[in-house]
């Protein structure tokens, strides 16, 4: 009686232990995909791909004429 309810707290461990390195990997997915994201967001705010009459009007608060 009392080897099968070792072995049932043993099963629930690694099954909590294998929930926990699962939620773990997913939240360190996670926070990797957002840091790139942002990452490209960065990179996109530093590197405008707009026309010449944006930039000079938007960007630098000048006409271009």
């Amino acid at each position: 009686m009392t080897t099968d309810i070792a072995n049932d707290a043993i099963k629930a461990d690694s099954n909590q232990a294998s929930s926990s390195k699962t939620l773990r990997i997913t939240l360190i997915a996670l926070i990797a995909i957002l840091s790139c994201y942002y990452l490209w967001v960065l990179y996109k705010a530093v590197t405008p791909n707009v026309s010449i009459a944006y930039k000079a009007y938007y960007i630098k608060n000048q006409t271009l004429f």
